[in-house]
């Protein structure tokens, strides 16, 4: 008897899904009435809500929607964009004085999304401004946060609060300070990354940020790290990627990504993009970036995400796929178990719905 292949489960679209693919991909959101309602909590617990609102507000002629659904996504488009700006009164003064004091930095992640792909900070709301030095400079720029009002939080040395305002210090930009084991799951050129800086003027003041393909490969990595638990990662990810398709150098960079390690999380996101938000990517695309090899547990455990069944499990699942050697696994394990970041038990349970969902 000959086995058909199975053929690949479709991923169930939710109605926020439908709403954030219709959005993402210029046309009108098309909900019954009476599924607003749904859709409205969760899209502002993911923090798509601004996002939403604006193209939904500009097409209200052609959409169905409750007013008062409307009327609660436009109070979080206006926080949004007061919490950036109270943001920026900040940070300004300190960006300009770690200028001037020929202190070596960068902005990644929500502000430099924002500024450069959004354009309206009502669209994306932040929790914190991310920023990256050398190791060398950290305790000359704590003293000027410091001088500013920002003072360090002693469990997590590189956080540093005024209020509930957050700066977020990176000295490793794949952040592997509470997991160095990390290194064995990822290959890429981080010494360069400085050389290849983009400027980028934030209302008059002058800071420097990640270049534009260095910055998706690192935003695909970090919502691969965490499981794709946010979708408002993925959304960055969707208009990134929406607006840096049209260049052909962008396209040959992914063309040309270094190894597995690196390809894997773009593969997924461009993935997801597809099946959750109905994005058009290109089939070259995708065969480009399609890592030569995925264990299958982690192909396993990715249907679970994409299908919506898991998703706090699936990272140390591909972190431990893409390593070589026992030895590293082993140490990552440790290293997860020791900074409370790996539930074994969780992990396990994961592992029996993986393989009881694969039969």
């Amino acid at each position: 008897m000959i086995k058909t292949p199975r053929q690949k489960k479709k991923a169930p679209l939710t109605d926020l899904h439908r709403v954030v693919g219709d959005v993402l991909s210029n046309r009108s959101p098309n909900l019954f009435y009476s599924k607003w309602e749904g859709v409205v909590d969760s899209a502002s617990q993911q923090g798509v809500s601004g996002f939403l609102y604006k193209h939904v507000r500009d097409r209200a002629t052609e959409i169905a929607i409750q007013p008062d659904v409307l009327e609660r996504w436009r109070k979080d488009y206006v926080s949004n964009q007061a919490v950036y700006l109270r943001y920026l009164s900040l940070v300004q003064p300190i960006f300009k004085r770690l200028t001037k004091e020929n202190i070596p930095f960068f902005i990644y992640k929500g502000c430099s999304l924002i500024e450069r792909y959004y354009r309206d900070p009502g669209l994306r709301p932040i929790s914190d401004i991310d920023l990256v030095m050398q190791p060398k400079d950290i305790l000359s720029g704590s003293h000027i946060f410091e001088e500013h009002g920002f003072i360090q939080e002693p469990t997590f040395g590189h956080h540093f609060y005024r209020d509930e305002f957050c700066l977020d210090v990176h000295v490793d930009l794949f952040r592997l300070d509470r997991v160095p084991s990390r290194k064995f799951a990822i290959t890429h050129d981080g010494a360069g990354l400085w050389e290849r800086l983009d400027r980028l003027n934030i209302q008059g003041c002058p800071v420097r940020t990640l270049g534009a393909y260095d910055e998706f490969i690192f935003l695909c990595w970090h919502a691969m790290k965490h499981s794709f638990s946010h979708l408002k990662w993925l959304v960055d990810l969707g208009v990134m990627y929406h607006i840096l398709s049209r260049s052909s150098d962008f396209l040959k960079h992914l063309s040309h990504l270094p190894d597995d390690s690196v390809r894997k999380s773009v593969w997924y996101v461009l993935r997801l993009l597809q099946e959750w938000f109905e994005m058009a990517i290109e089939p070259e695309v995708q065969k480009n970036v399609e890592p030569k090899k995925t264990g299958w547990m982690e192909q396993q455990a990715f249907n679970l995400v994409r299908e919506g069944a898991m998703s706090s499990t699936f990272a140390e699942v591909s972190f431990l796929g893409s390593m070589s050697g026992v030895q590293p696994k082993l140490q990552f394990m440790k290293e997860m178990i020791k900074g409370d970041e790996f539930d074994l038990r969780r992990v396990v349970s994961a592992g029996w719905t993986t393989m009881k969902s694969a039969w």
